[in-house]
């Protein structure tokens, strides 16, 4: 063969063999093939048993406790906890495995970032305080998705396939559930936005037919599909932080609202949304729901979308056969006028 023959057969062996990786993935299999087989980390940990969490990072400790079927976070007032945030985290510990040993020795612990003290700790407790699982959570692995861990009872170190922190790492506010309205929205029958500072007040009722209608300022036909969009914008509102009560309750305005809107539902239900002031140098407004007793704050455009202006809800007019075709008919000049 000549030297530019096998040149080509060279590269087509590359060609070929480049292939086989991307599509077959003959290591990667492999590695799945070795997490699947390994044993887990915590074998006994069983998700109804937990009844308490304390993460601890930094000499400080958030505690999640498990009562009457809920997860709170403890403080001055224990506070509702986002429930898939907390079940999330403990499955994730439930799934870890004794799979890509990093390291056997107790001096290497610090390399990891999983030494007592230092690394991001995670207990998870039962019904009388027994500890089910204790695990610490170190530095990210080389390629920046994955992360060494460690059960505390152990010197191994775990090169986990996958970045934790996320889970795991989160300041209190960070657990606490930031739902703020709970509703059906096909059971809404009326929706008011009083706009108080403006003077104005938006009403609206939906007819057996299922079609919504302006009655304030005025009454006419309003757009489904606008309204629709401003009840699945209400249940989906979420908190984007939370204030200090003790001290900006005074300042919140949640007494004298900016708006309010009012939905009525079947059975006579009704939920109320309390907007109150803008906070000072920031992008939030002071939020209040009739059903939880705690204040939220939302982000300022996120209000906006739940304040339209009465012409955004009106149902667009549809010209008349002739009047279109009249239109037709008129000069190009005329048209555009």
């Amino acid at each position: 063969m000549t030297l530019r023959q096998n040149l080509i057969l060279l590269i087509g062996l590359i060609i070929f063999a480049s292939i086989v990786l991307l599509v077959e993935r003959p290591f990667e299999n492999r590695k799945q093939k070795v997490s699947e087989e390994a044993l887990p980390l915590f074998p006994d940990l069983k998700l109804e048993e937990v009844k308490k969490v304390e993460i601890k990072k930094n000499n400080t400790v958030t505690t999640i406790r498990k009562q009457d079927n809920r997860w709170y976070v403890a403080g001055k007032e224990d506070y509702p906890a986002d429930l898939d945030q907390v079940e999330r985290m403990i499955k994730k510990i439930q799934e870890l495995k004794k799979s890509n040993l990093a390291s056997r020795k107790k001096d290497k612990h610090p390399l990891f970032e999983v030494e007592e003290g230092k690394g991001l700790e995670v207990s998870l407790l039962g019904e009388k305080e027994n500890l089910l699982a204790r695990l610490l959570i170190g530095k990210t692995g080389p390629e920046f998705l994955s992360t060494y861990i460690r059960r505390a009872d152990s010197d191994e170190v775990y090169l986990w396939e996958e970045y934790l922190r996320t889970d795991f790492d989160r300041e209190v506010n960070g657990w606490r559930d930031r739902t703020i309205l709970e509703f059906n929205p096909g059971e809404v029958l009326a929706l008011s936005i009083n706009k108080a500072k403006e003077n104005e007040n938006i009403s609206l009722t939906k007819d057996t037919q299922g079609n919504w209608h302006l009655e304030e300022p005025f009454s006419r036909l309003a757009e489904n599909s606008r309204v629709e969009k401003l009840l699945a914008n209400l249940v989906e509102l979420r908190a984007a932080d939370f204030p200090d009560e003790e001290k900006e309750l005074g300042l919140s305005g949640i007494d004298n609202p900016t708006y309010q809107i009012s939905l009525k539902l079947k059975d006579n239900r009704n939920n109320i949304l309390t907007i109150g002031n803008k906070k000072e140098d920031s992008p939030y407004y002071y939020v209040k729901s009739d059903q939880k007793k705690y204040l939220f704050l939302v982000y300022e455009n996120t209000v906006k979308n739940l304040i339209p202006e009465v012409k955004e809800l009106e149902k667009a007019k549809e010209a008349s056969g002739k009047e279109k075709e009249s239109e037709k008919n008129l000069p190009e000049s005329a048209q555009s006028k």
